[in-house]
């Protein structure tokens, strides 16, 4: 598991990942899985729990009024599975 540390190293790790990254929120003993790609201009954001989506910019992607990742990645708390 890589703790992910910023927008831009989400950006990185889906690169290197192949355009598709598999990431998680770690909330206690349990997971919140979220599969996201990167364009150059929007995130594509696959919530496996419930199987919605999400397409969020950079700016949104750390507002919580859009989603918990910005939180989870300011909290330490949002990992990349390789």
């Amino acid at each position: 598991m890589i703790k992910v540390k910023s927008v831009a190293h989400m950006q990185q790790l889906i690169k290197k990942a192949g355009g598709m990254g598999d990431f998680f929120i770690a909330m206690g003993i349990s997971r919140s899985s979220k599969d996201i790609s990167w364009n150059g201009k929007t995130f594509w954001v696959l919530n496996n729990i419930d199987g919605t989506d999400q397409h969020l910019t950079p700016k949104q992607i750390m507002n919580k009024r859009y989603t918990n990742i910005g939180d989870a990645i300011t909290q330490g708390a949002f990992y990349h599975r390789p």
